[in-house]
């Protein structure tokens, strides 16, 4: 598990690539400006994203999850599996 530290910078809308999965994305800026995409599966998970806002500073733990698609492309998915506020500045 890997885990990530930054301020929410975007929350998709549910499904954001029209798949029918239940699933929102986040954009993360972490220190030095890195971005990480990260997406939040399943009824728990959304519940638990919902508690958040753009501009929160949070840590979240994740799972690496790389996948190829029927076309043959190939992935690297970032799959939370917990969010948490963190009180100081981040970013």
């Amino acid at each position: 598990m890997k885990i990530y530290t930054g301020t929410i910078v975007e929350i998709s809308k549910l499904d954001p690539d029209g798949t029918g999965h239940q699933k929102r994305k986040i954009q993360l800026e972490e220190e030095g400006n890195q971005i990480s995409f990260i997406e939040f599966n399943g009824a728990r998970m959304l519940a638990v994203l919902s508690e958040f806002k753009e501009g929160d500073n949070v840590l979240v733990a994740a799972v690496n999850k790389g996948s190829v698609s029927k076309s043959g492309a190939r992935y690297n998915n970032i799959i939370a599996k917990s969010i948490k506020a963190v009180k100081t500045q981040l970013v």
